[in-house]
């Protein structure tokens, strides 16, 4: 017998209601990534509320208040708790870049000196560990692009942070709709919460291969939320002082991001495929 949901479990709705949390969620989802990825439970509970009836006045317009469902302690909870559930997200996503775009696993020919097996694993999981903290070292190499010497690196341009927030924000495959129409005039240029949270879960995701092997790492609002305000302070004094460039790399963001859901709707103007009624003759 399959569970009964709960009042603050998303399958409990139906009708106007589950449409309008769907809504909703979506709205939490975005406040999240672009403002607060950690507010106090007084903000979330506050903005949750503002979303939950924004919701309801783009479904009913000025008849809202008569119209709406109640905004139960159920749709409340379910709402704050999109927090966590974006959380994961963002960290799955770092997980997958940080595995491809690090340079964290050795190539065969780095480990062709032996051909015993464990001695290559250990020499596989050193060459990890020795990487991961190459790249979390106090220089913060893991936020640059890849430089030829350290006075060239430059905070907050690696490729991967650019990537983390596309994904999450231009996605064409996200539901309802991209996270980003949610509100497209309010993310360009990218805000400096977004190139916060992305640096911050890419963290978390390096951090878990600092033995050398991958040992899950929680990506918890106690464990990241101080580390996250470090490089929101970062990114704030360089807004401050920055003669253009940081605006320019959040702007090439939303450029990118854009171009993503522009192509993913653009119509297919190659030649159609061939139309075939019949197999071909049989030939001797």
């Amino acid at each position: 017998m399959a569970p009964i949901a709960t009042p603050d479990q998303y399958g409990y709705y139906q009708g106007d209601a589950k449409g309008i949390l769907r809504d909703s969620r979506h709205r939490m989802r975005f406040f999240y990534f672009t403002q607060q990825p950690f507010p106090t439970v007084e903000v979330s509970l506050e903005v949750s509320k503002e979303n939950y009836y924004g919701a309801c006045q783009d479904r009913y317009g000025s008849k809202y208040k008569q119209l709406a469902p109640p905004f139960t302690v159920g749709i409340r909870k379910l709402l704050r708790d999109e927090s966590w559930s974006l959380r994961r997200r963002v960290k799955v996503v770092s997980q997958s870049l940080v595995d491809c775009l690090y340079g964290l696993h050795p190539s065969p020919e780095q480990l062709a000196h032996t051909n015993d097996p464990e001695e290559r694993e250990r020499a596989a999981c050193n060459y990890t560990m020795n990487r991961v903290n190459y790249l979390l070292s106090t220089k913060n190499r893991y936020l640059c692009a890849p430089a030829d010497t350290d006075d060239q690196l430059v905070p907050y341009t690696h490729i991967a942070i650019k990537k983390l927030i596309i994904d999450i924000l231009f996605n064409p495959k996200s539901r309802p709709k991209p996270l980003c129409l949610v509100g497209l005039d309010e993310i360009d240029p990218i805000p400096i919460e977004c190139i916060a949270y992305a640096g911050t879960g890419i963290r978390c995701a390096l951090e878990e291969y600092r033995s050398g092997t991958r040992v899950e790492k929680e990506f918890s609002e106690v464990d990241f939320r101080d580390y996250y305000n470090k490089l929101l302070r970062s990114l704030s004094t360089w807004r401050e002082n920055s003669a253009g460039y940081l605006r320019r790399l959040c702007h090439d963001i939303f450029t990118a991001g854009s171009a993503r859901i522009r192509s993913d709707t653009a119509e297919d103007d190659r030649p159609d495929a061939p139309v075939i009624l019949h197999d071909p003759p049989e030939y001797p």
